[in-house]
């Protein structure tokens, strides 16, 4: 009779447990980050700048990277300088207030670019990224061929990069000699002895701008993309 007691007592509270766990509420998956939540100081855009000079068509990178109080700075990699604008962002619409006669509006869903309008047709293929978290730079040698704008001269050249510093070679290993300030930890720009230089690091790849303003051409300017070494 106890036995049967206890069987009874252990089936109720079995059966209780079971019907709690099949009663449990599933946790609720968090909601992808709607364009108005989005803020932009965490993004940059990338785009790319048709340029021509001789026949000869080269796609440079246009860096747009967002600030506090609504700023932002657009890196031409096709010319030694960056400009200042204002923008706002609502409802996934992003407009930059170029100053001239049109605004350049992006439509961003889902951390994707959908359209741009109010852009030069020489400008294309828009892309948002993340603000890596890490300096992309840093702890890396790159190397490959830049191509002279001005002609159809090629060299190579090498690169290294710490946190703060960078060498750059034509032959042999470069060593760590020049100052830089990383820019979203994907970006830089230096003018040392007069030789400007742009740099971009996207999926592990370096473009490079380089302006020689002490020398003529066809050494005045070198650009191109090139691989990290592994």
């Amino acid at each position: 009779m106890k036995n049967t007691i206890w069987a009874a007592l252990l089936l109720i509270l079995f059966t209780t447990a079971s019907c709690k766990k099949n009663t449990a509420k599933p946790e609720p998956e968090p909601e992808p980050e709607s364009p108005t939540a989005m803020d932009m100081r965490q993004y940059v855009i990338v785009g790319e700048y048709t340029f021509v000079l001789g026949g000869k068509p080269f796609l440079h990178p246009i860096l747009l990277t967002f600030n506090d109080g609504g700023k932002t700075d657009i890196y031409d990699y096709a010319a030694a300088g960056k400009g200042q604008y204002n923008y706002t962002f609502s409802g996934g619409t992003l407009t930059i207030d170029y100053g001239g006669a049109t605004n350049w509006v992006f439509q961003i869903s889902n951390e994707s670019i959908s359209s741009a309008t109010g852009v030069s047709t020489n400008i294309k293929n828009f892309k948002l990224y993340r603000v890596p978290e890490t300096n992309q730079f840093s702890g890396n040698t790159f190397s490959g061929m830049l191509s002279a704008r001005e002609n159809s001269v090629i060299l190579p050249f090498r690169y290294i990069f710490n946190d703060t510093q960078f060498g750059e070679t034509n032959v042999g290993q470069p060593t760590l000699t020049y100052a830089y300030t990383v820019i979203k930890n994907l970006a830089a720009v230096t003018t040392i002895n007069q030789v400007i230089r742009y740099y971009l690091v996207i999926n592990g790849k370096l473009t490079v701008s380089r302006y020689d303003l002490a020398t003529a051409a066809p050494a005045k300017f070198f650009y191109g993309s090139i691989t990290k070494d592994e």
